[in-house]
């Protein structure tokens, strides 16, 4: 009995989603493993923090967090699907997560999540788009650190009082820093 190609790409498709759901489950166990690991080593202060949580504070901070989460993924996706890459929301969202992730582990600060995603993208890429990819990160970056900027110094603007009640030298730096 011969195969047609439909039952090829059928089965090549079915085991394209095992392999996915198999490296999903490392990667959760791998993670769960690094967690297990930290909280082992100070477990009594884990534990007094989880009884003393306080859950309000901590539902409205996850909600926080991922709004920020799938805002910032939204802005990226909005570069990219103007640079005509097409790439879908949800790897987007996938991959700007996974960026945060990296941004925090790999040494270097926010360049090992940069890495990342942009190396994602230039596989996904086809040649001549390459440094249009490349820019929706470094575009991605600037227009983040921009709207953090734009929003301290609204905020800072509500706090005039609390700065002028504060020593010269703190005045003069904070003054310096929202200049900068």
């Amino acid at each position: 009995m011969n195969k047609t190609p439909l039952d090829q790409n059928v089965k090549k498709t079915l085991l394209q989603h095992i392999k996915s759901i198999i490296w999903l489950l490392i990667k959760f166990g791998i993670a769960l493993g690094i967690i297990g690991w930290i909280i082992s080593g100070h477990y009594d202060e884990f534990k007094m923090a989880v009884q003393h949580i306080d859950y309000n504070w901590l539902i409205a901070g996850l909600l926080f967090f991922a709004v920020i989460q799938i805002a910032s993924a939204f802005r990226w996706y909005l570069l990219l699907k103007i640079q005509n890459i097409r790439v879908s929301f949800l790897e987007t969202l996938s991959l700007a997560v996974q960026g945060n992730f990296f941004s925090l582990v790999i040494p270097g600060g926010s360049m090992g999540g940069d890495l990342v995603r942009t190396s994602f993208l230039l596989s996904r890429t086809p040649k001549g788009n390459k440094l249009a990819a490349t820019s929706t990160v470094f575009m991605d970056r600037f227009m983040g650190m921009f709207g953090q900027f734009s929003i301290s110094i609204v905020v800072a603007i509500f706090f005039i009082p609390e700065i002028r009640a504060m020593h010269n030298t703190a005045q003069v730096a904070i003054v310096i820093i929202l200049i900068v």
